[in-house]
């Protein structure tokens, strides 16, 4: 900023003898300087659709299901994409504190192994849908889905996918991007999360609506 004072000419005629007087001009400045700040803050968002899992009872012991999921941000750095449970009991997916699908007992990712005589299973994982996937989904670590819209399977556990149960990891990473989503149709990277459930055949399980409750978190790096 600058700023600039001037005096005005002032002329005063004194007439005492053949003398006059002029007052000079006088003008001063000042320099300042210009700070221009602007934040440049990177958005995200994340959305991810509610799971219904297809029902257990005589004949079927697994049931499989999916969250629709999305990601949009500007971060040129990337971001992460995580998930945990804010369940109370000591099972994930519980109908009540006595009955429940036992997690996975690992925090490694694996192909879905169906669980022995007397045991049930539950885990997650996660799956691309986009059509030219970039590394977002780490394929060594979480495998790959099923056909485009079978991602999580349909009426089994994808062969190809790889589960972990939530109760082994206060928060489990399952997205991470080195960019920006820009470049995808939509700007946004798609992905699904996959459930599984099954209980050994000769297991009865009590009826009822069995849930989990989780919470997804998108953060920018």
């Amino acid at each position: 900023m600058k700023k600039i004072l001037s005096l005005t000419l002032v002329l005063s005629f004194l007439f005492l003898g053949a003398f006059s007087v002029f007052e000079p001009e006088v003008s001063s400045a000042f320099d300042d300087n210009l700070a221009v700040s602007l934040a440049v803050i990177s958005d995200i968002t994340t959305g991810c659709s509610d799971v219904t899992m297809s029902e257990l009872g005589a004949g079927a012991d697994v049931s499989v299901g999916s969250s629709t999921c999305s990601i949009e941000h500007s971060d040129v750095n990337g971001a992460t994409f995580s998930i945990k449970s804010l369940g109370t009991y000591p099972d994930v997916l519980a109908l009540d504190a006595s009955n429940g699908f036992t997690d996975i007992a690992t925090d490694t990712p694996a192909i879905w192994s169906s669980p022995s005589a007397g045991n049930t299973a539950f885990g997650v994982s996660v799956a691309n849908t986009e059509s030219s996937p970039g590394s977002e989904i780490n394929a060594t670590t979480w495998g790959t889905g099923g056909a485009a819209g079978e991602e999580c399977g349909l009426t089994s556990v994808p062969g190809s996918l790889k589960y972990v149960g939530l109760s082994n990891s206060a928060s489990l990473a399952m997205v991470d991007s080195t960019g920006t989503t820009a470049g995808y149709g939509d700007g946004a990277f798609d992905f699904k999360i996959c459930f599984a459930a099954e209980k050994e055949n000769t297991v009865v399980m009590q009826d009822g609506n069995y849930t989990a409750s989780l919470q997804v978190t998108a953060t920018t790096k």
